[in-house]
């Protein structure tokens, strides 16, 4: 019999895509080389959706921040307090010692499904490719959902959450538009790197901002399982 080349692949690409959930991956790639990276878009491609919801004097998180320099770069056109978070121990430990000169930027371990901050503690909350990794896992649904529950809980009523993702999934949706969230959703198409001279005429072509507002005067609430 043949062997099954088509289903050799497809479980190939599954387990290529899984890696991206879990730590040990990211702990050895960081060790590897903790060069700077960007996923998806860069600064100047996405810093018209930053400028225009999050005011430079914002308290502002950047969640699964990895290589990237968007903080960095935010930094030098004027915002002034931004957290990044990562849960690679070693990249963190790089990116503290590569930044410690520079004010207004602040980098600790921590994974997104279970941050330490209080209630209400950042007024702007940046995912550009955390969520996606997550939900590469083969619980997505559970690990998304904790994800977005904390990111709801940290962020401040009036404050706006910025993802940035490979697709507008409907597995993504429903985990931004549970009811126990009080905030607007809405999404706008940003043609990927490269592409801005062929036409855009499918799903591929973009990578999608979600624009989450939380309603001012509500507080948290927990996210039924």
């Amino acid at each position: 019999m043949a062997p099954n080349i088509g289903l050799r692949k497809k479980r190939t690409r599954l387990s290529t895509s899984m890696q991206y959930s879990q730590k040990e991956y990211w702990d050895e790639r960081y060790q590897k080389s903790s060069d700077s990276f960007e996923w998806f878009q860069s600064y100047e491609d996405i810093k018209g959706f930053i400028s225009s919801n999050i005011p430079k004097h914002a308290k502002v998180l950047h969640v699964g921040c990895g290589s990237s320099e968007l903080a960095v770069q935010m930094n030098n056109e004027g915002w002034s307090d931004i957290t990044n978070i990562d849960f690679s121990a070693s990249l963190i430990s790089v990116l503290k010692e590569k930044h410690s000169n520079r004010f207004g930027i602040n980098y600790m371990e921590m994974n997104v499904e279970d941050m330490s901050f209080a209630t209400g503690s950042f007024d702007a909350i940046i995912d550009k490719a955390c969520l996606d990794s997550i939900m590469c896992s083969d619980e997505s649904q559970k690990h998304g959902e904790r994800a977005i529950a904390q990111i709801y809980k940290t962020l401040r009523p009036g404050g706006v959450f910025l993802l940035i993702a490979t697709n507008h999934s409907e597995s993504k949706l429903r985990l931004l538009e549970r009811i126990e969230y009080e905030w607007s959703v809405a999404v706008e198409a940003i043609s990927k790197p490269g592409l801005l001279d062929v036409p855009l005429d499918d799903d591929v072509s973009y990578h999608y901002v979600f624009i989450c507002k939380k309603a001012q005067g509500v507080g948290y609430q927990t996210a039924r399982n």
